[in-house]
């Protein structure tokens, strides 16, 4: 029984109905999800999530990857680095790269990096601002030479 009466409400959506619902609002998303190895598993009930289950059914939030994923996987090592709304059989290779090239690190012994290549925005205006600074000090330091000789 559900809260609201109306006869065409449907409390607990499953399967399609559920990816209905959702595009309502988030079309895009849905039929990325759909179409994504997750999504395709889902809906033929062989232990692919609901929408609801990583973004919750009444507080719709995007999920923290990959702490949202330790619901269902044991291991999600290298899940920081995937689009997990678009899982294909290219992104499970992605994985499978990355966790080889973490793998082998951790055995040479040498510093494992979660993102070999990709640089977060924060970490793109350290950089910016980084920059930015070394040429204002070259060019306070030109400035100050130039005066000197004048």
């Amino acid at each position: 029984k559900s809260m609201y009466e109306n006869d065409d409400f449907v409390a607990r959506p499953q399967g399609e109905a559920q990816f209905e619902l959702c595009s309502n609002c988030h079309y895009e998303s849905v039929e990325t999800y759909k179409n994504s190895i997750m999504g395709r598993a889902y809906l033929e009930k062989k232990g692919g999530p609901a929408c609801v289950q990583c973004h919750g059914a009444h507080y719709n939030v995007i999920p923290e990857v990959p702490k949202v994923c330790s619901d269902c996987h044991t291991d999600v090592t290298g899940y920081d680095q995937i689009s997990a709304m678009n899982v294909t059989e290219k992104t499970i290779d992605e994985l499978y790269e990355i966790r080889t090239h973490m793998a082998l690190s951790k055995v040479r012994g040498e510093e494992v990096q979660i993102f070999p290549e990709e640089l977060e925005s924060f970490q793109i205006g350290f950089i910016t601002i980084g920059i930015i600074l070394l040429l204002l000090l070259i060019a306070m330091a030109l400035y100050y030479a130039l005066e000197r000789r004048g």
